[in-house]
């Protein structure tokens, strides 16, 4: 793994006043990670970041949770941390009593990745309001999630249905503002990121206008650089049009663990020429004061 240049990114990110950062299972290449690369790259992200970032876990039985969180709290006392389920689903008593048992030991703020399961009977099993209440009744020491809905509709329910969202953060996935916009509706407090992964003050600038109010500026931004953007990177392949743009900005390394693959040459030039679109808007912004 390239540290220096995680930690080069990670300062970018502070330099732009990204005001947290998460390290998170399934984003990129995380799951190729070894278990002792993962404590390293979220030591490093706790340097830089500090009570900021919210430091996810590997796949892990509880036992080895137990002391991988062991080595964990050696650096990270005053950060939260984000586990994720690593079974099968088979039943809500097996998945509440795996949360309630982790966090209840180690008695400090964790999130959950509320990432679909494969259910024991074939098929996918993902998680239910209902479900995510129990589960936050099983710990006091749970004090938030990584919503994962597959639609805005479903996601929309879940954020309703979810109780006591004063003491419980949702995450919203899927970095879109898009979509934090309607399910803030229903309870979310925040996303995660998307085209600021690339540009932080496009995102920064969004929640500027849409937490005064200012509804016409914040869905500009959405309409003139979101949308666009996400059309080509989706098109792609989100993680594969992230880092690849990403390299080409010199913001992270270019190296890539396999099987993770980069983009085709035409996939490239489409990521390429978007980027010099946003950039231009972006300057048409800061020279207009409006989209």
């Amino acid at each position: 793994m390239d540290f220096e240049s995680i930690e080069k990114y990670l300062i970018y990110l502070m330099k732009s006043k990204v005001p947290r950062i998460t390290t998170t299972y399934g984003t990129s290449q995380f799951g190729l990670l070894t278990n002792d690369e993962i404590l390293y790259f979220n030591k490093c992200v706790h340097n830089i970041y500090g009570r900021k970032s919210i430091l996810a876990t590997p796949k892990l039985s509880e036992y080895h949770l137990s002391r991988f969180l062991d080595e964990m709290l050696k650096f990270c006392e005053d950060s939260p941390i984000m586990l994720i389920y690593p079974e099968r689903y088979y039943d809500e008593e097996s998945l509440i009593s795996f949360y309630s048992r982790v966090t209840n030991r180690f008695q400090r703020r964790f999130y959950f990745h509320g990432l679909k399961m494969i259910s024991y009977r074939g098929g996918i099993m993902t998680y239910s309001a209902k479900m995510i209440n129990k589960i936050k009744e099983a710990s006091p020491f749970i004090v938030g999630m990584k919503e994962e809905t597959p639609s805005y509709e479903e996601g929309f329910n879940l954020c309703s249905n979810i109780r006591d969202k004063e003491s419980f953060e949702i995450i919203v996935a899927g970095g879109s503002m898009r979509r934090f916009a309607l399910l803030e509706l229903s309870g979310a407090q925040s996303f995660l990121s998307g085209i600021g992964s690339i540009y932080p003050q496009i995102e920064l600038d969004f929640m500027k206008f849409f937490s005064n109010g200012e509804k016409e500026k914040a869905e500009n931004i959405i309409r003139y650089l979101e949308t666009p953007f996400f059309n080509v990177f989706f098109e792609v392949g989100w993680h594969q049009a992230l880092r690849y743009a990403l390299a080409e900005l010199k913001l992270i390394s270019k190296y890539q663990r396999r099987p993770f693959n980069l983009p085709k040459l035409k996939e490239k030039k489409k990521i390429l020429k978007i980027l010099q679109v946003i950039e231009r808007k972006i300057h048409e912004f800061n020279s207009t004061a409006s989209l």
